[in-house]
């Protein structure tokens, strides 16, 4: 019988944390530009009424109440506006549509939201 070898626990990955990796991605996203700038997020601006709007969002989504913050304030602005809660979608399931049903849903929806745009033009 041969004598086990002991094994040397491996370091951890030096793995950031998600405050690190989501200070980050914004610093990335922002390029130094004001993170309050109506540009960098819509959700800081004024809300005006604009033409219809349609939000598809999974429900797993980290910008979920992002989400129906915009929808409520473009509403209140006189915007039409629709909201479609996909369940138990995270962040860009859509760029996922070979293999989601739900993102295969959501843009035969949009398909057929833009349709229904340029047919009122």
């Amino acid at each position: 019988m041969v004598p086990r070898q002991r094994r040397r626990p491996r370091p951890a990955p030096a793995v950031p944390t998600w405050r690190r990796l989501h200070a980050r991605l914004a610093e990335t996203y922002l390029q130094g530009q004001d993170p309050d700038d109506p540009r960098a997020s819509p959700l800081r601006g004024p809300m005006r009424a604009g033409p219809s709007l349609r939000i598809d969002v999974g429900a797993d989504e980290v910008l979920l109440d992002d989400a129906r913050t915009y929808a409520a304030r473009t509403a209140q602005a006189a915007t039409p506006v629709t909201l479609a809660i996909l369940e138990g979608m995270p962040h860009v399931f859509q760029a996922r549509c070979a293999k989601l049903a739900a993102a295969r849903k959501s843009f035969d929806a949009a398909g057929r939201f833009l349709a229904a745009q340029f047919v009122r033009l």
